[in-house]
């Protein structure tokens, strides 16, 4: 899938299934263009237009962990070299309980504590004029039972 439009601040996409609590996320995504922003990113918990996105953006060369919940909010935050437009790479969320753990090309970059949102249904997030592709999308529940 390759999300194209450019004209909002967020784009999320929504995929079918869930809600999730405990949860393991991966897909593969390609930056293909943006000037004001070139990024990919997973959204979890998303319920009632609240969530926790993890993204990599290949403009600013960073690897963040967000909540929003009306206006966005940065709970962590590691510097990488960038992800390289036109390339391949692989995204992956952990959230079991309150713990928040994130992954960019198998590398454990983001390892948080937050409590706030425990289930939320999952998607597929990109930023201002980013056009990005996805492929890949893997969602496994770790809840009990």
């Amino acid at each position: 899938m390759v999300q194209r439009a450019t004209d909002n601040e967020f784009n999320i996409i929504i995929a079918p299934g869930g809600p999730y609590g405990d949860v393991d996320i991966s897909v593969r995504f390609k930056p293909m263009s943006g000037w004001e922003d070139a990024s990919g990113g997973i959204v979890f918990r998303f319920a009632e237009g609240r969530y926790y996105l993890m993204r990599a953006n290949a403009t600013e060369d960073n690897f963040r962990l967000y909540y929003y919940d009306g206006r966005r909010r940065m709970l962590a935050s590691a510097s990488i070299m960038a992800p390289m437009l036109g390339e391949w790479h692989t995204l992956r969320v952990a959230a079991h309980g309150d713990s928040l753990l994130g992954w960019l090309n198998s590398r454990l970059l983001t390892n948080h504590r937050d409590a706030r949102f425990t289930t939320g249904r999952i998607g597929l997030w990109t930023k201002a004029d980013s056009v990005t592709a996805f492929d890949s999308l893997a969602i496994t529940p770790k809840d009990a039972g």
